[in-house]
């Protein structure tokens, strides 16, 4: 906290008589009383209960498909990293592949679309190391393209860079920001050539009058805001974890209060008024706001079929826990019931295990939701060809009916995943 310098004269006259000295007191700054801000709902947060903050792999599907381009992708340290040689992108909402059964965060599953009307405004903290020209492209259909598609463009420098602006197409031609988005995609394009490339944070928010911090110089000197998201004192060096608030207006002086709407910031962030002459200021922080976790009712629905009528899970604990296997070799079995095995002869590209039913087989109008927990070894490849076909089908039988039926393409991306 800053401390006074000026001295006053102080004249004492001696008049025949005792002066009586009181202590003489330098005033110290007052700090303003910390405020309490409110963060905009983000879109992640509210569908998934799981912001884009890449804390782990769900935030962010990095196959091909989803993404293109990047130059050995990786989710940890909470940020998305990867490399890009000219250009690449991903897809923070991947509409699906068209003809495959939608699930998971897919935007063509519609508790996941994002309504344009809500959250209307753009915040990313990102580090590239050249200059990095940003295209953000939306869809209303599957397919990135099209008249059903619009996006912006805007540029990045060399190093953090703290972006918070409103999301609007930087054409006439396209899609406008508006109706229910099914896909969302952030392509980077390195005219130098290259560039590493790390997103701390992204979030679609909702602006919110409660997220408007008045603030000013701590002193005499022009001030900026700053923010961090770690808490204790501020260090004044732009990071993954700190920075200027590149929306603020400067204050010139202690004398001169501004607003700044900080609702684009996540929860837990706190602000500081920085002058030029290196004085600072605590000013206050964005609410700690819990995230709900809905876990019933869930998509995996509730009572399980086998265990109800088996008497057991589908779990693999041995051999005997399969109604049949074809085309698949080298069975593994744990005591946590994993099933483990490999593609093999006669067809090599359609391996496949059935599943024990109970007497009288499956009410299908009780029991209709299917979860499976798989991952497997290779890269992701959906090529019909050796190293390829990284999907699954189920299948079943009716009644009466000697023909199969079956769902669309399951997509198994890299990584051990749950899909239901």
């Amino acid at each position: 906290m800053p401390r006074s310098t000026r001295l006053l004269p102080l004249l004492i006259a001696l008049l025949g008589v005792a002066a009586l000295l009181t202590p003489l007191t330098l005033a110290r700054a007052v700090a303003p009383p910390a405020q309490s801000v409110t963060s905009g709902a983000d879109f992640a947060t509210t569908a998934w209960q799981d912001p884009w903050d890449f804390s782990n792999s769900s935030d962010m599907l990095l196959d091909r498909g989803p993404s293109q381009g990047l130059v050995n992708p990786a989710i940890g340290g909470g940020m998305l990293s990867f490399a890009i040689s000219r250009s690449g992108y991903a897809s923070p909402l991947w509409a699906g592949y068209p003809g495959a059964l939608p699930i998971g965060r897919d935007g063509a599953i519609a508790a996941n679309k994002l309504n344009a009307a809500t959250y209307t405004r753009l915040h990313m903290r990102i580090y590239v190391s050249a200059y990095v020209a940003v295209g953000l492209s939306w869809s209303t259909c599957l397919g990135m393209g099209g008249t059903c598609s619009g996006g912006m463009t805007f540029g990045l420098q060399a190093g953090w860079n703290d972006v918070d602006r409103k999301i609007a197409p930087t054409s006439s031609s396209g899609a406008r920001w508006s109706g229910m988005l099914a896909g969302l995609r952030l392509a980077l394009t390195a005219p130098s050539g290259s560039a590493n490339v790390r997103i701390d944070t992204m979030r679609i928010y909702q602006p919110t009058a409660a997220g408007q911090l008045t603030w000013a110089s701590p002193d005499s000197a022009s001030a900026k805001l700053w923010w961090t998201d770690v808490a204790g004192s501020l260090t004044t060096s732009e990071g993954q974890h700190a920075g200027v608030v590149s929306s603020a207006v400067p204050s010139s002086s202690s004398g001169h209060p501004v607003a700044t709407n900080v609702s684009g910031y996540p929860p837990r962030t706190y602000f500081w008024s920085v002058s030029g002459s290196g004085a600072k200021v605590y000013l206050g922080q964005t609410v700690p706001q819990p995230i709900p976790v809905i876990d019933s009712p869930g998509v995996a629905g509730c009572q399980d079929y086998a265990t109800s009528h088996l008497g057991h899970p589908w779990t693999f604990t041995s051999a005997g826990r399969l109604a049949g296997r074809g085309n698949v070799s080298g069975l593994t079995f744990t005591s946590a019931g994993v099933l483990g095995a490999t593609n093999a002869a006669p067809q090599r590209n359609d391996p496949w295990i059935n599943l024990p039913i109970a007497r009288g087989g499956i009410d299908g109008r009780v029991y209709h939701r299917l979860t499976v927990v798989e991952s497997y070894d290779g890269a992701f490849n959906l090529a019909s060809a050796p190293g390829g076909g990284s999907m699954a089908r189920v299948l079943w039988q009716q009644p009466g009916h000697l023909a199969l039926s079956q769902t669309n393409d399951l997509v198994t991306y890299s990584g051990k995943r749950t899909l239901s």
